[in-house]
């Protein structure tokens, strides 16, 4: 009967076989999902223009001239204002669009294919390295316990 450190270090070894296994499906999944690096830059460029285009308009808004505007002629500011964040919005989306028209090549279609039979394969991979490292351990606690 061998010593229960040998059946630690066989159940040890398997779970660090079933970590690798996980650990290559988190790193391909991430590799998969991920964008390249210009597409990444470029959508942080779109992110931030997002942000400061609309923090500037607020910062219009809510501007003391401004708000007098609307003590004056409380529609004609309001359609004024409305008007700015509306050309905004638009011309924000048609920045989006252009970036994605960008990022998916012509060939997105089989590309994403191609990801999702990998991830597929990869998954069940994964699932049977699971299997064999539960039948394992549970055969290692069987010899344990006979």
């Amino acid at each position: 009967m061998a010593g229960t450190k040998n059946y630690f270090d066989q159940i040890l070894e398997n779970q660090n076989k079933l970590y690798s296994s996980f650990l290559n499906y988190a790193n391909t999944v991430v590799e998969t999902a991920m964008p390249d690096k210009n597409a990444a830059e470029d959508a942080g460029k779109l992110l931030n223009e997002y942000y400061t285009r609309y923090a500037e308009l607020t910062e219009k808004m809510v501007d003391k001239t401004n708000l007098e505007k609307y003590q004056k002629d409380f529609w004609g500011a309001f359609t004024a204002d409305y008007t700015k964040s509306v050309e905004l919005s638009m011309d924000l989306y048609k920045k989006t669009v252009d970036y994605f028209k960008n990022v998916w090549p012509t060939n997105a279609l089989e590309t994403q294919q191609e990801r999702a039979k990998r991830l597929a394969e990869l998954y069940q991979e994964t699932m049977k390295t699971v299997y064999d490292t539960s039948t394992a351990n549970a055969k290692v606690v069987q010899e344990y316990m006979n």
